[in-house]
């Protein structure tokens, strides 16, 4: 396979502690095959806007590179997209509008 999609959905009423299970069931299901070459993750159900959800998105960008991936954030929701881009996290992720146009990039 060369792509890899990844729908993260995050409450709005999220507790701190369940980002550790997050983070652990992301990577859990994370190819061990190495085979993706492009991960696409899906924000557009998202609700949570808090510091703990940007560290994620850092660490799924890391996970994906360490993997041999290219990590790709699409239908990122305003409010989130406002955040990224004070933080200048803008820099660093790449987005798309779309899981399609995210496809299109490969």
């Amino acid at each position: 396979a060369d792509g890899w999609a990844i729908e993260l959905t995050i409450g709005e009423d999220v507790d701190t502690s369940a980002f550790g299970d997050i983070t652990h069931q992301l990577v859990e299901a994370w190819p061990l095959d190495r085979s993706a070459k492009h991960v696409v993750i899906d924000l557009a159900h998202n609700r949570y806007m808090g510091s703990m959800l940007l560290g994620l998105l850092v660490n799924l960008r890391h996970k994906a590179k360490s993997s041999g991936a290219d990590a790709i954030f699409v239908a990122v929701p305003q409010r989130l997209l406002a955040s990224i881009r004070l933080t200048n996290l803008d820099r660093m992720l790449k987005f798309a509008g779309t899981r399609d146009e995210a496809v299109a990039r490969w």
